[in-house]
């Protein structure tokens, strides 16, 4: 899969919700990034519309691997984006397991 020509979609669009995890989640999955580009992903749930955030991706950015997540915290009523950045950046052509988890409370990231 090339991730634009070749790609798959398990679910678009949600009219009545999906009732998705709201306490924890674990995604991983094996990957190979064979070129850079900001803001791709291997898996995602994911609606972004500024001030809108729902959802979770789990990908790539800046050259390196990223989790995110929606969640509320810091005393705000809604849900925002948080998203953690790999320390180092990952070679091109090369298989990673990647996975990130969230249990609640706090966000950890693996490859």
């Amino acid at each position: 899969m090339d991730g634009s020509a070749n790609h798959f979609v398990i679910y678009s669009g949600a009219p009545g919700g999906l009732g998705l995890p709201s306490n924890a989640i674990s995604i991983e999955t094996w990957g190979m990034v064979l070129e850079s580009r900001d803001w791709s992903s291997f898996a995602n749930f994911l609606q972004d519309n500024g001030s809108y955030e729902r959802g979770w991706i789990l990908g790539t950015r800046n050259g390196a691997f990223m989790f995110g997540i929606a969640s509320v915290r810091d005393g705000k009523s809604e849900p925002y984006l948080t998203y953690m950045i790999a320390d180092r950046p990952y070679e091109h052509g090369k298989w990673y397991h990647v996975a990130g988890v969230y249990d609640g409370k706090t966000m950890n990231s693996a490859t």
